[in-house]
Formats: structure tokens, sequence, C-alpha cells
């Protein structure tokens, strides 16, 4: 039993794993961009009524439209499935981290 655990048979495996997702690792993307396009618009609306119209919420917003579209290339460009997911995985959490960015450098600029 302790060779099957340590060679992770089928029946021992850990399915909980990330790549052992099967959504994770076989999906279209089609959910990353759902999800990112409504993230950009609530987080890019966040901004403008932190702010209003300024500089800092007006290039934060861009950056994330310009990630968005960047995601809806890669969904159609890359064929295979898992870089694709990973490349799209990344773009999400650009977004985020600009949304981020842009929110503290307006609330520091206050």
């Amino acid at each position: 039993m302790g060779d099957a655990r340590r060679y992770g048979s089928a029946q021992t495996r850990d399915s909980s794993r990330v790549r052992d997702q099967v959504q994770l690792t076989s999906a279209t993307g089609a959910t990353w961009l759902v999800v990112a396009a409504v993230s950009t618009l609530l987080l890019g609306g966040m901004l403008f009524v932190i702010d209003g119209v300024t500089t800092v919420p007006v290039a934060a917003s861009l950056l994330m439209a310009v990630l968005l579209m960047s995601m809806v290339m890669v969904r159609t460009l890359v064929p295979d499935r898992r870089p694709r997911l990973i490349a799209l995985a990344s773009l999400y959490a650009t977004i985020l981290v600009t949304a981020t960015a842009g929110t503290v450098a307006t609330m520091i600029g206050r």
C-alpha cells in the first residue's frame, strides 16, 4: 500500500490537486472571458465612482480593457487548451492586479 501512495495509482490519487480538475485542464476558456468582462466592468466602474474621470481611473480602465481584449485574442488564436487556459488565467490575474494598483494609486492621490 505504501508503494501505491508513493507512485500515485488511480485508486489513491488525490483528486483535489489543481492539475487533476477536469474543468481547469480541458475547458474552452469561455468562462474566463465572462468572469473577466464582468470584473472589468465592475472594477472600472468602482474606480470612476471613487475618483471620477481623472487620470488614474481612466488609465487603469483602459489597461484593463486592453487586457480583456488580449484575453479574447488568446481565446480565439491559441489552439491548445492547456496553454490557452494558463494565458487566460494570467491575463485575468493581471486585470485584478491593475484594478488593485489603480485603487491604491487613487486613494493615495486623494
